[in-house]
Order: C-alpha cells, then sequence, then structure tokens
C-alpha cells in the first residue's frame, strides 16, 4: 500500500470495531430482546399466578405446619409501627399465623428441588390457550367484541389499544387477520409526482368519485411506521403500480420503516442496478468498404 493511502491505528480500529459490531450486536440484541420478554413475563404474569397458588394453599390447606419460634421470628422481623398495629388490631394471633406460614411456604417454594416458579409459566400458557380455544366458538367471539367494544370507549384507552391490537395481529395473529381487508399490494405517488409510498388496495371504487374523475379510482391505505395508522387516498387507477409483493412482505416493510426487506426485491434491486450500472461495451469501429478497382467515382 503506497505511504499516504496507509490507514492510521484509529482508521483501522475504528473499520475492524464497526465491521465486529455489525457481526456481534444481531446476536446480543436477540439475546437481551427475549431475556427482557422472559423477566416482564416472569414478573408480570407468572409471577402473580405463583402468588395466587400459594394463597390458595394458606386459606384452604393446613400446610405449611409452624411453631411458636417461627412467629416470634415474624413478630421480631416487623417494625414497631406495624408489630403495635398487628398486636392491636382484631385478631392478632390468627394474622400473625398466617405470616407464619406464608413465610414457611415461600422458603420451601424457593428452595424446593422442583422449579415450582415455572408453575406460573405454565398455568398463562394453559391459559391463554383456553381463550384462543374459546375466542373459536360463537359465544367466545360475542363476549370478545363486546368486551373489545367496552374497552375502545374509554377516552385514554382507545388511543392506544387500536394501535397496539393491530401490532399483535400482525405478529402473533392469523393470517387472515393480518391482511385482512388488503387485496393487492400497489405503490402511488404520494404527496407529490416523484415521491412513491407503499399502499394497500381495500375495496372497490365509489361511483361518485369515479364520474367527478373521469377514471376509476381504487382505494388505497398508505399506512405510516411503525402504527399502522395512515391515510385512505382513491387514486386513479391508471396511477397506481402493482408491486410483487404479498401483503406480509408489504406490512413488515411498512412496520421496519424499510429496514426488512423481502430476499427477493433486494436481489432484483442489486440485479437492476448491476444492469444500469455497467458501461456499454464499445461497438466494432466502423471501416468504409473497399472500393474495387474500376468502380466509378
Amino acid at each position: 500500500m503506497p505511504q499516504g493511502n496507509r490507514e492510521t491505528f484509529f482508521q483501522n480500529f475504528r473499520r475492524f470495531f464497526l465491521r465486529g459490531l455489525a457481526i456481534v450486536l444481531p446476536s446480543v440484541l436477540t439475546i437481551w430482546v427475549l431475556t427482557s420478554l422472559y423477566v416482564f413475563v416472569d414478573d408480570n404474569i407468572a409471577e402473580p399466578i405463583n402468588q395466587g397458588v400459594r394463597n390458595i394453599v394458606l386459606r384452604f390447606t393446613s400446610h405449611p405446619q409452624v411453631n411458636e419460634g417461627d412467629r416470634q421470628l415474624i413478630l421480631d422481623s416487623l417494625d414497631a409501627k406495624t408489630r403495635s398495629e398487628l398486636l392491636s388490631g382484631p385478631a392478632p394471633q390468627d394474622r400473625l399465623e398466617y405470616l407464619a406460614r406464608r413465610d414457611a411456604l415461600l422458603k420451601w417454594w424457593r428452595r424446593s428441588p422442583y422449579p415450582l416458579d415455572l408453575m406460573g409459566l405454565v398455568i398463562a400458557v394453559v391459559l391463554i390457550y383456553l381463550a384462543g380455544g374459546l375466542l373459536g366458538s360463537f359465544i367466545g367471539r360475542q363476549i370478545y367484541y363486546r368486551g373489545e367494544a367496552l374497552v375502545t370507549k374509554v377516552p385514554l384507552i382507545r388511543s392506544v389499544y387500536p394501535s397496539i391490537k393491530q401490532l399483535t395481529d400482525f405478529f402473533v395473529g392469523e393470517k387472515k387477520d393480518r391482511t385482512r381487508g388488503f387485496r393487492r399490494v400497489v405503490a402511488v405517488q404520494y404527496q407529490r409526482p416523484g415521491i412513491w409510498s407503499v399502499g394497500l388496495v381495500t375495496g372497490e371504487s365509489i361511483p361518485s368519485i369515479d364520474r367527478a374523475q373521469g377514471s376509476r379510482c381504487i382505494p388505497v391505505f398508505m399506512p405510516s411506521s411503525p402504527t399502522m395508522t395512515g391515510v385512505l387516498a382513491y387514486v386513479p387507477e391508471e396511477e397506481v403500480l402493482d408491486l410483487p409483493l404479498t401483503i406480509d412482505e408489504a406490512l413488515r416493510i411498512i412496520i421496519s420503516g424499510g429496514v426488512v426487506m423481502p430476499a427477493s426485491t433486494k436481489q432484483a434491486a442489486v440485479d437492476l442496478f448491476a444492469m444500469t450500472a455497467a458501461p456499454a461495451l464499445p461497438g466494432p469501429a466502423a471501416v468504409d468498404p473497399p472500393v474495387k478497382e474500376g468502380a466509378k467515382e
């Protein structure tokens, strides 16, 4: 390498650091997302279920058994104000008995050779499965739709719930729920010529608009990233460009802000760039035909 083009240490470090970051970051982020999801589910779903199971054991069984020493340990662990309120309240011995049993059950739960903390996750999975099965019945759907209608009437919730529901339907919903109402993927020039927006054809034209325009206009919904809210426009059919994308592929592109692209689209873009960027090969040089002897000038 020529002396003038030699990289400095910092340029070399920056180049290899960014390259290593591009290799490591996807795996680290994937692990972080999965870990955060597990911690969220464990803290907000599994642990409350585990607490409910322990409360059922304490209320409907006599286990675990505690002695006077256990009750005294609980009493000694309380601060002066809480101890005074406990002893001056109704049925202090019963309350102290309950606290001692709860503490003993929690210690046994944590020290058990069996992974009892997973019980909450298992119960949550079973409950979600049952909810999905209930939604598959006519009565279950009616209950769900009525409950959803009530939720969307709450002032603060109705501004957040629809967007979250659209995202969850896209990622974990059935295919018919993700693509419901969408017919094909198109591109239109919006908001000015030369700027193309990806849209989804959602239905049929309206005769009044067709007559005013003088041609057939089709409804195109142009979502915005990442909330899937957007603009509905009736666009003349001759100004609509059909795209070779499925509904799922188009939704992934829109929600990711164009970061996630289908492999076929990427390869087509590479081929198109290579074709347009390739220099034109020079043709054979034009050579005047030889003049035959005796030809007239």
